[in-house]
């Protein structure tokens, strides 16, 4: 008799705690606006992307703006308009099915490489809104010196003599001179890889791979770690001068090492406005995991508008490894 009045005493706290419950409705006072993002670089093509910003509780699929009105100018004289729509293919990860991502461009304008070029974008969306943003060009980046430390391409192996490709390890010594009017820099190692490394297919289709960095300097302790390279001011320089050393190890998927016997530095500086976008953008992927961190809004200089209207100079630079080592 104890236990049955237990479990009716249970049973009706029980209805009373789901009765009180209440639906509380998540109110967002969000605006649609369009997004503009443009990266380019000295010597290359422009390519718009141009999209509407999703809200918070949407899915992350950006739908490109098409029968938008692109024009392109430079120091205030209009190069022309961005009138041919490309598309091109790309998955997230290997599980996520592949998706079209669709720019504006026109293969006849041509960016020059000419330091304090001043270059603005004027997108006029199909609703006649208006979004716009300048960029200026920066300085060649200034190279003094790149030396090999203990770097060699070697054999790894697992089981017995199978030999399941190569790896690159060891040091690269950096030294970099200030620039006088910008102040913001890059840096990324990459190798050239035939499309076999990762296909059955037969064809000599070459695509660069950036190798994972770490660099050694008690002055990068400020800079940002941008895909596989880094991005830093010149509050890291003592004396207009930078010297650091950047460590780098990868296995390579081949057995033909005549292939990978060279590495690319690519020092860039990027203007002001790539800096901040870039910087930010990781702080917000990295802030994601914690969930007491503040939201923090990403560096746009697209006016009436989001995204990044941002400009690079970069220098390339060739290093030869030594020769496989034998076992």
């Amino acid at each position: 008799m104890k236990n049955s009045k237990k479990y009716i005493c249970f049973l009706s706290v029980l209805i009373l705690f789901f009765s009180c419950q209440k639906k509380v409705v998540f109110d967002i006072d969000y605006k649609e606006q369009p997004v503009l993002n443009c990266l380019f670089s000295a010597d290359s093509t422009v390519d718009v992307f141009l999209t509407t910003s999703v809200s918070p509780t949407d899915i992350t699929y950006f739908e490109a703006i098409e029968n938008a009105d692109i024009y392109l100018y430079r120091n205030n004289k209009m190069l022309g308009m961005l009138n041919e729509m490309k598309e091109t293919s790309y998955t997230i990860d290997l599980y996520s099915a592949e998706q079209i991502k669709k720019s504006y461009t026109n293969k006849n304008i041509k960016i020059r490489d000419v330091a304090g070029d001043v270059y603005k974008i004027v997108a006029i969306l199909p609703n006649m809104d208006t979004c716009e943003a300048i960029t200026q060009m920066p300085e060649k980046p200034i190279l003094q010196s790149l030396e090999l430390i203990d770097c060699s391409l070697e054999k790894n192996t697992v089981l017995g003599n199978m030999i399941t490709g190569y790896g690159i390890s060891g040091n690269i010594k950096v030294n970099i001179r200030k620039n006088e009017n910008f102040k913001y820099y890059g840096i990324k190692v990459s190798y050239d890889a035939n499309i076999t490394e990762h296909t059955l297919e037969e064809t000599d289709t070459i695509y660069k791979t950036y190798l994972p960095l770490e660099i050694k300097s008690p002055g990068f302790q400020i800079t940002y770690l941008k895909g596989n390279g880094y991005i830093f001011s010149d509050s890291c320089f003592i004396n207009d001068e930078l010297e650091f050393i950047i460590s780098v190890e990868n296995t390579l998927r081949t057995n033909d090492p005549n292939v990978y016997n060279k590495l690319f530095v690519e020092v860039s500086c990027i203007s002001e406005d790539y800096y901040y976008y870039e910087k930010e953008m990781i702080e917000q992927f990295t802030s994601q995991s914690d969930a007491f961190s503040n939201i923090k809004n990403v560096h746009s200089n697209i006016k009436n508008g989001l995204g990044i209207f941002a400009c690079y100079t970069t220098l390339v630079d060739t290093l030869y490894l030594p020769e496989v080592q034998k076992y």
